[in-house]
């Protein structure tokens, strides 16, 4: 109940509105807090928002309702707003949000309101609303100029993505379409013949033309040099399409800037329409591209709309990744990538692949070469937990792979004692191995491993494995941020490695170990006419049941024969994408997988079109297990990773062990089937057995009915009898994702086709197509005898060369054998060959390699018509090949621009900052940053022409490099702005000189060849310090000295650290952006954990504020929190802070775990305010905080300029519940006469009187006998700027209980510091 002073209090606040209301500077207005929200009122200046002349007519605008001011497309999103503001317990709701006026228009407002209780218990909601379509506008023109290419002012090749896109979200609603992609032909002639200026005008003008041919509601955008996109929404029937495409190609080649110039030019045009083409923008894009190359290939200056009867191989550049698939990262750094986007394709990675193993492969090789380490690996415990396995690999160039070596590692010999390597956070790392014991460093030593990181994979908080990056070039120490994200890492592949393991520990208890038979008669064979199938050459269907069934008379013990049912998985989708030629092909290299795969004696059938059977005779489950699982390895390994799941081949299985009186192959091949088909429900790619499968009744179907679906499929599934050898090379190279594959593929094609023993297929090397290499292929009869690359002397490979006829052929026979030289006999014996045929690879006129046919049983004659079909198999081999070399060089290409400025050849900005942060975090070297820029770059083009302003700036980036150590880093930030970093190997003053020389003598070179400029440079240096841990920050301090530069002396240089020469620049500029950065939310909140040294596990953490602006520059705490203490405004921020931390604990609690105590800082501006101490219970009431999470430190100084307030507000806190600390002890001013009485629960030892202590013996006496003493009374002692084990170790013997410095964490985003901490203990909870 309320008092008599808070109702009269209510009434004059009231009465204050009507008073004040209208004399407001912005629109204000009062209305119920009620369902209905209706306006009570409402003063002039929001009528004139609304364009309203008095209440009634704001009435009839908005039907008097808080509703009905906010614009409809906005209501539900700023509903959503204001009501999770109110559930975070905020006192201030904010919105932005649209109105409409009485005249229509549309107008954006600032909203700030809050919820007020009158003297009758009613609530209202007090607002005000500003106004702010400027800002709007200004926001919406930044949007847009970042959705436009910069040249042609059409949209960049997102925005037109995305406009489509979001045309197509309306599915069946969206009207029909028409998507064009239009090459100007021939471009790159006018740019060389012409210039690039040039060239620009033409593209400018081509896009104007473009965008007048079609509607204003048309989209018209960019995707990149001299091709365009447009997306018609009025076209959609073929006559209009060509009707308008003909009109741009006679207007494209009417341009007046390429008429007059006496050049000319042409358009090609490809159309796909929506929905008949494609439902989404890929698929229409490619369409069209296979459209507008099928144009280009029939003459070009043509509009060709996509047909069905177009084939893949009519496109074009849509092959070299003209869009990624979601398996790509789409950055345009390419590999080199920020933290945020490694751990984000991680999961992508992982969530999405169906192949684990795949995933896991892909993403160490992308770690890898993102923190450019040797080696990538994974170790997993053995099932029996006795040993470790090396079960995945990768290595960077030049690094010997290690993985066949390091299988079945005992922990008990191999590698005693190291799992006591991994610290309670799971994180192993070793700058040097030579400290390592004596038996582990046998291991590592072998590896040529010299510093190491690992973190463990845990399983129910055991240790199951670990992901490891070793460094063989150098001793490398790990920065923080590293750690971090390599456990992050491997915390989330742990996660999916456990499930697999769970997996396979299910398997391996439900396998029942037999006895193992003795071996029975060898390979059967089925002697019957039509007993092997004629495209894979194994048993029929009838065939195998018939040698089965002979079998099993012979009366094998109970459960010793398994028979198997593969089916290949999702085989529809690669016949149906790449063609049933292509999936012939796959299918008869699966047939000479299984011969590999199984033993002999074994039988192998195709049941069906994709399904095939196999009996393993005097086996187990376990053996069929392992058997099973190879064959799944061996089949995986068909199609090549060529980066998209899509591409995998992969197939499920059901088991059958046949029982107790089992002999009828019907049975049990109903019940294999049983099994089958539970397996590919629950996901595809495993092996069941029938023993496993929950409803054994379920699905059961007669052998009848199994072999005459299965017929049919192989019947749909022809053979490739009918097939020509080139013909299917063709297919083979065309559909394959690489040539790598294409050749795996048609070698096992060939070899079956002509029944070869085996196949080589040799690259010399020479000619710029890489380095030598070899291919082979063997049949199920044949081992792989021999390195293939070491078969052939060079001699050799060129004694073939002289024994070809005019189509490439050359035939050895062993018959022949005495009549051959000493190298062609050489080579006969290697292979073991009767007959070899060898046909000449040619590239480009070069003799670069060969394909060797081999039988080694017998020998064979060939006739004119198939030593043909091979030498057509063999040029078409030499094309792909080719093609592949350019594909490379291109993508070699592609991805030096992704990472260089095109102009100058230095590293991109982006680039450059990656860099040099990652050599500032090892913290090993003085590091130099020299910003330097030319004097009015601007009138200098003007003046000598832009070609001639790029050749200055290309010299300019030339004598960067040329002066400077290989080890250093260049850039151009833009236009004529460059960036130098790196070590400082002279003395200060010889640096400076250095620098002013450089730029003396490139402004006298380039005055003596420019006549008529004046070249004048200033450079600003900055010596980095210790305190400065940003790339950003030192930037901007050089930047500040390169602006600081007095234009009046030619080319020179000031240095920052010789300031305070900016100090006024830089405090002006703070204080004019401090109230917009608190608004904008640019101050951040970092969270520093403390440690409890015994234990060393997380006790609490400290909040720090950050300040980032927009564009990412950091401004450093040491500049603007002083100033913020002097002019007061340090208040608002402590404010901010605290909020955000309570607001983020009371989150942490509903989210179910109890969370971390967490301290703020206090300055002596906020004790002095009265407000203080109602507005911090203020905040935590509103929050729900109970007082024992919150910590209050205060600076040792705060007892010196007003010791009465500090006190009483100290001791208020306490009584309140609040822990209190003592921040900065020893920084200078002593306290020492005031500790028996301050009311405070934590001393805080200063980071800097901590670390000057421990230099010398009595410092260190000092220091020890301080902590005890804060110890014996009853303080809790905590060291701050712990960052080196040593400190750490001495810290801990002298008794001091808590610690906070780098050595534990740097200062993590509050996200960040819930997941890596908080979330441990709310999982527990």
């Amino acid at each position: 109940m309320k008092t008599e002073r808070q109702r009269m209090d209510l009434i004059y606040m009231n009465e204050q509105i009507i008073l004040l209301n209208d004399s407001m500077p912005a629109g204000f207005f009062r209305c119920c807090a009620g369902e209905d929200r209706r306006l009570d009122i409402v003063n002039h200046e929001l009528l004139s928002l609304f364009g309203c002349t008095d209440t009634k007519e704001l009435e009839e605008l908005t039907g008097g309702t808080l509703k009905g001011m906010l614009d409809v497309r906005d209501h539900a999103r700023v509903l959503d707003e204001v009501l999770e503001q109110l559930h975070q317990g905020k006192e201030i709701i904010k919105a932005q949000f649209r109105i409409r006026s009485r005249n229509g228009g549309i107008c954006w407002v600032d909203f700030r309101g809050r919820v007020v209780e009158d003297e009758r218990g009613n609530n209202w909601v007090h607002a005000v609303m500003i106004d702010d379509t400027e800002a709007q506008n200004q926001k919406q023109e930044y949007w847009e100029k970042s959705m436009r290419d910069s040249l042609t002012g059409l949209f960049n090749r997102d925005a037109a993505v995305q406009s489509v896109n979001r045309y197509m979200q309306d599915g069946d609603k969206a009207p029909d379409g028409t998507l064009m992609v239009i090459d100007l032909d021939n471009f790159k002639e006018i740019n060389d013949t012409k210039g690039h200026l040039f060239g620009d005008s033409v593209l400018t003008e081509a896009a104007r033309c473009i965008a007048g041919v079609f509607d204003s509601q048309d989209m018209v955008g960019t995707i990149g040099g001299d091709e365009f996109l447009v997306f018609s929404k009025q076209l959609s029937g073929r006559e209009e399409i060509m009707k308008r495409g003909r009109q741009l190609i006679e207007d494209i080649a009417s341009l007046p800037s390429v008429k007059k110039s006496g050049s000319k030019l042409s358009c090609s045009i490809g159309a796909a329409v929506y929905p008949a083409d494609g439902s989404t923008y890929e698929q229409l894009f490619l369409k069209a591209d296979m459209a507008l190359y099928a144009g280009k290939n029939w003459g070009k200056g043509r509009c060709v709309v996509y047909d069905p009867s177009l084939r893949p191989a009519d496109s074009g550049k849509h092959a070299l990744g003209r869009f990624t698939d979601g398996t790509m990262i789409d950055s345009e750094n390419g590999r080199y990538f920020v933290a945020n986007k490694v751990i984000h394709y991680v999961f992508k990675a992982l969530y999405e692949s169906t192949d684990l193993r795949e995933a896991i492969n892909t993403i160490l090789k992308i770690i890898g070469l993102q923190f450019n380490v040797s080696r990538a690996y994974i170790f997993e415990d053995c099932l029996d937990g006795l040993a470790m396995d090396n079960t995945f690999e990768w290595c960077n160039e030049g690094i010997e792979p290690q993985k066949d070596k390091l299988q079945h590692m005992s922990y008990e010999w191999s590698a005693y004692g190291y799992r006591e390597n991994f610290g309670e956070d799971g994180v192993f790392f070793c700058m040097d191995i030579d400290h390592l014991p004596r038996n582990q460093r046998e291991v590592l030593e072998p590896q040529g491993v010299r510093s190491l990181l690992q973190c463990g994979i845990y399983d129910s908080g055991q240790m199951v494995g670990f992901v490891g990056f070793d460094e063989c070039r150098e001793n490398r120490q790990w920065s923080r941020e590293q750690i971090e994200v390599l456990t992050y890492v491997a915390r989330v592949i742990g996660i999916f490695l456990t499930k697999d393991r769970a997996h396979r520990i299910l398997e391996q208890r439900l396998a029942t170990l037999e006895n193992v038979l003795e071996e029975t008669s060898g390979k059967v064979r089925g002697s019957s006419k039509g007993a092997f199938d004629a495209l894979t050459n194994l048993l029929t269907a009838g065939a195998f049941q018939e040698q089965t069934e002979q079998y099993l008379e012979t009366g094998p013990a109970p459960y010793t024969t398994a028979l198997f049912i593969l089916d290949m998985d999702d085989f529809k989708r690669i016949n149906e994408e790449k063609g049933k030629l292509f999936g012939n092909v796959v299918l008869m290299n699966v047939a000479n997988s299984l011969k590999q795969a199984c033993r002999e004696g074994d039988l192998i059938a195709r049941f069906g079109g994709d399904e095939f059977l196999v009996l393993l005779k005097n086996t187990n489950r376990e053996d069929a297990s392992a058997a099973g699982r190879t064959i799944q390895k061996e089949i995986g390994g068909i199609l090549s990773d060529t980066g998209s799941k899509k591409e995998r081949i992969s197939c499920s299985m059901g088991v059958r062990l046949a029982g107790e009186g089992e002999r009828n192959f019907s049975d049990i091949i109903v019940k294999a089937n049983q099994a089958l088909l539970q397996v590919k429900k629950s996901g595809k790619g495993g092996i069941l057995f029938y023993e496993a499968v929950e409803d054994k009744e379920n699905g059961s179907i007669s052998y009848d009915y199994l072999k005459q679906a299965r017929e049919a499929k192989r019947r749909e599934q022809s053979s490739l009898d009918d097939k020509t050898t080139t013909a299917v090379a063709l297919e083979v190279f065309e559909k394959s994702a690489t040539v790598d594959e294409a050749i795996h593929i048609l070698m096992g094609f060939v070899g079956n086709r002509f029944r070869l023993n085996r196949i080589v297929l040799y690259m010399n090397g020479e000619g710029g197509h890489g380095k030598q290499s070899a291919y082979q292929w063997v049949d199920d009869r044949t081992a792989l005898l021999y390195d293939p690359t070491d078969s052939f002397r060079r001699e050799e490979f060129y004694i073939f060369y002289h024994l070809y006829d005019g189509n490439g052929i050359a035939v050895l026979r062993r018959r022949e054998y005495e009549s051959y030289n000493a190298g062609l006999k050489r080579i006969l014996d290697r292979a073991g060959a009767h007959t070899m045929l060898s046909a000449g690879i040619f590239i480009e006129g070069r003799y670069s390699g060969m394909i060797l046919l081999v039988n080694t049983e017998t020998e064979r004659e060939w006739s004119r018509a198939e030593c043909e079909a091979v030498s057509e198999m063999a040029r078409i081999v030499a094309s792909g090949i080719k093609n592949t070399s350019m594909l490379i060089e291109a993508k070699q290409e592609a991805e030096y621009y992704r990472n260089h400025d095109a102009l100058t050849g230095l590293m991109r900005y982006d680039r450059f900052k990656e860099s040099c942060q990652m050599l500032m975090d090892e913290g090993k070297e003085e590091y130099v940053l020299v910003a330097s820029d030319i004097k009015g770059f601007k009138f200098i083009n003007e003046a000598i022409g832009y070609t001639q302003g790029d050749n200055i700036l290309r010299m300019f980036g030339d004598m960067l490099t040329q002066n400077g150590l290989e080890t250093n880093c260049y850039t151009r930030v833009s236009a004529d702005q460059f960036l130098s970093f790196g070590v400082c190997g002279m003395d200060r003053n010889d640096f400076v000189n250095m620098v002013q020389g450089l730029n003396n003598e490139f402004c006298r070179m380039e005055n003596e060849i420019y006549s008529n400029i004046n070249l004048m440079i200033r450079s600003g240096i900055y010596f980095i310090e210790k305190d400065c841990r940003e790339i950003e920050t030192a930037v901007d301090r050089a930047t500040i000295a390169r602006k600081s530069v007095d234009y009046i002396i030619r080319s020179t240089s000031v240095v920052f650290n010789d300031g305070p020469f900016d100090s006024s620049y830089r405090e002006n500029e703070i204080i004019n952006r401090m109230e917009y950065a608190l608004k904008h939310g640019e101050f951040k909140v970092y969270l520093q954990p403390k440690v409890g040294l015994d234990g060393l596990g997380i006790v609490g953490a400290e909040a720090l504020v950050r300040w980032q602006h927009e564009d990412g520059r950091i401004v450093p705490p040491g500049d603007f929190i002083p100033l913020f203490e002097k002019n007061g405004f340090i208040t608002q921020v402590d404010t901010y802070v605290f909020g955000t931390v309570c607001s983020q604990l009371s989150q942490w609690m509903e989210q179910g775990g109890e969370p971390l105590p967490i301290s703020v800082n206090l300055s002596s501006v906020d004790i002095a305010s009265e407000q203080l101490i109602p507005q911090i219970l203020e905040i935590t009431r509103a929050c729900g905080l109970d007082h024992q999470y919150l910590e209050f430190e205060l600076t040792e100084t705060a007892f010196l300029s007003d010791s009465a307030r500090t006190f009483h507000v100290m001791k208020t806190l306490q009584e309140e519940g609040f822990i209190t600390s003592i921040d900065d002890f020893g920084s200078g001013y002593s306290i020492m006469n005031m500790m028996a009485d301050i009311p405070t629960d934590v001393i805080k030892l200063d980071c800097g009187f901590v670390q000057s202590c421990t230099k010398t013996g009595r410092g260190r006496e000092f220091l020890g006998q301080l902590i005890q003493m804060t110890n014996k009374m009853g303080f809790t002692s905590l060291c701050e700027g712990i960052e080196t084990a040593q400190e750490l170790k001495m810290l801990r013997e002298m008794g001091c209980e808590l610690g906070q410095g780098y050595y534990f964490s740097r200062p993590l985003p509050m996200n960040v510091f819930f997941e890596k901490f908080c979330r441990k203990v709310i999982d527990k909870s």
